[in-house]
């Protein structure tokens, strides 16, 4: 992941309706109950209302904000999954140089041993 992708998230997140968000669920059905969500809310306003729409009309909101949480909504199929890997990435990195951290502080030259267990106990290691 690049940092013009990390960016574009990192907006669609800042323009969005604070959160939490929560799901509200409503039962339905005549034998069998069922739970369906219903409304996807925040603290201050309705994000998705029971009809579908992006917008509770009794709530105000401006058109740039509906947008917003739009984009957010429609992009998180792809970004969750994007930053999810990209957390895998990094975490394999890390383990990669923890390894050759650990490697490296076994070595007899003092100087490069006392650097590694620096940076293995995440001290300064300058």
């Amino acid at each position: 992941m690049n940092k013009e992708q990390l960016q574009a998230i990192r907006e669609r997140v800042n323009r969005a309706t604070p959160g939490p968000w929560s799901i509200h669920r409503e039962d339905v059905g005549d034998d069998v109950v069922f739970y369906v969500p219903t409304m996807i809310k925040s603290e201050k306003r309705t994000i998705v209302d029971s009809d579908g729409g992006l917008i509770s009309w009794s709530e105000p909101c401006t058109s740039e904000q509906v947008e917003a949480d739009a984009e957010f909504i429609a992009h998180a199929r792809e970004d969750v999954p994007a930053l999810l890997n990209e957390v895998e990435r990094l975490e394999e990195e890390n383990r990669r140089f923890r390894e050759a951290l650990e490697e490296i502080s076994k070595e007899d030259s003092l100087y490069f041993a006392v650097k590694a267990r620096q940076a293995l106990k995440g001290g300064d290691s300058k």
